[in-house]
């Protein structure tokens, strides 16, 4: 019984062995689509790679307080809480329309409020009282002084909603000196391997669709009998050796 469990388990392993080399096989037989595949996926990505504009992102950081000095032992625990509580709510008032229209009219920016919001990202910091605004565009300075602008304007907006001053700039955004991103090289880099999955997968996919029986185990597999023996196509054979001969 040791002897029977033992062979099995040697069948499977080479069963296994087989099914490998047939993936591998299949692989290497369409290296062609596969090669394609790479070139096309990879030309296309490093064109976009080098059309794509730069974009900056600048980033300003304020600041919520109650506007007291106090002294570290003097700095309550629920002072600390009702101001990070307060962080998420502003982040919402600082992305809002009224907010981002004004800033468009002060610095005659020719795009709408929703223009303006998707280059817009506001995000507290967690368990903090600050947050951060940033900014993307395709100027650098531009990008920056619009997170600045974008920041003064909040402050205004909370002003006139609490009717007191508990917002300020920390940090005001400096123009970026490196565009933010993905860089070029992995871009490229990216679109290579993606090229080489697709041809992988076109060529598995164009192995399904065939309907050729290319080995008596495809038989066996499908039928779920053992093949005894299996007859040459002598006309192939002929003609293979008049062409040898």
């Amino acid at each position: 019984m040791k002897n029977l469990s033992q062979y099995e388990v040697e069948e499977k392993n080479y069963d296994d062995e087989i099914e490998l080399m047939d993936l591998l096989f299949i692989v290497f037989r369409g290296w062609k689509i596969i090669l394609i595949s790479i070139v096309i996926v990879g030309v296309a990505g490093t064109v976009f790679a080098f059309m794509k504009p730069k974009v900056y992102e600048a980033k300003a950081k304020l600041m919520v307080s109650s506007g007291e000095i106090y002294s570290s032992r003097q700095l309550d625990a629920n002072e600390l809480s009702t101001n990070q509580k307060l962080v998420t709510t502003y982040t919402e008032v600082a992305k809002s329309s009224s907010v981002l229209k004004e800033v468009a009219k002060k610095l005659d920016m020719d795009m709408s409020t929703r223009e303006v919001a998707a280059n817009l990202r506001v995000e507290p910091v967690d368990d903090t009282e600050f947050i951060n605004i940033y900014y993307k565009d395709t100027n650098p300075n531009m990008a920056a002084r619009i997170a600045n602008e974008i920041s003064k304007e909040f402050i205004e907006k909370i002003k006139s909603i609490m009717k007191f001053e508990n917002l300020n700039i920390i940090e005001m955004a400096e123009a970026p000196e490196y565009p933010s991103g993905v860089g070029k090289k992995l871009v490229v880099a990216i679109s290579l391997v993606l090229g080489g999955f697709l041809g992988v997968f076109v060529v598995f996919v164009l192995e399904f669709f065939k309907n050729k029986i290319r080995k008596p185990e495809e038989i066996e597999r499908i039928t779920g009998c053992s093949v005894i023996a299996s007859i040459p196509d002598f006309e192939l054979l002929e003609a293979e050796n008049k062409r040898k001969g």
